[in-house]
């Protein structure tokens, strides 16, 4: 079978269009800002890997401690182990306790004072007569005599007096 078609014009207009499309982009212009965005990824990258480093160290998954020990001796290792948590809840608890404990004494001590506090306070006399001066009394104007009586003030007194009563 043949694949080389028959026509050369056919094959030269083949290649030239394929010499005409760009095959590969450009390449891109590499900056100070790319430059720097590439040098921060890989310290990145180099900080993540240390600090994974760092916690396999610190907390093991897995430990050759295990690899020796039996069935039974895993297994008492897990009593002790969940011994252990359920006394950690236990003070978890009796912590908690406490607290509301002393929250709850705090509150009635609070409230013991304020009740305190309402009983030492000093009663006001209850024997006022008249709680408000008329306004005459209050300035002093009736002693003069030769200012001559104004209908307003007249009227604004008479008001205070029945508010006020």
């Amino acid at each position: 079978p043949m694949t080389w078609p028959q026509d050369s014009t056919i094959v030269q207009t083949m290649l030239k269009k394929y010499e005409h499309q760009k095959i590969e982009t450009p390449p891109k212009k590499f900056d100070v800002r790319d430059y720097f965005a590439n040098k921060k990824n890989k310290a990145q990258d180099e900080i993540t890997r240390v600090r994974k480093q760092i916690a396999m160290y610190k907390y093991p998954t897995r430990s050759a401690f295990f690899k020796v020990m039996g069935e039974e001796q895993i297994k008492v290792f897990i009593g002790m182990v969940d011994a252990k948590i359920k006394a950690c809840n236990q003070r978890i608890n009796m912590l908690k306790n406490m607290q509301q404990s002393e929250n709850i004494s705090a509150r009635i001590m609070d409230e013991q004072e304020k009740i305190d506090v309402m009983h030492n306070v000093p009663q006001m006399p209850q024997n006022f007569s008249d709680p408000v001066k008329p306004i005459n009394q209050m300035v002093g104007l009736t002693n003069h005599v030769s200012l001559p009586p104004v209908l307003a003030t007249n009227k604004h007194e008479e008001w205070i007096n029945q508010l006020f009563r």
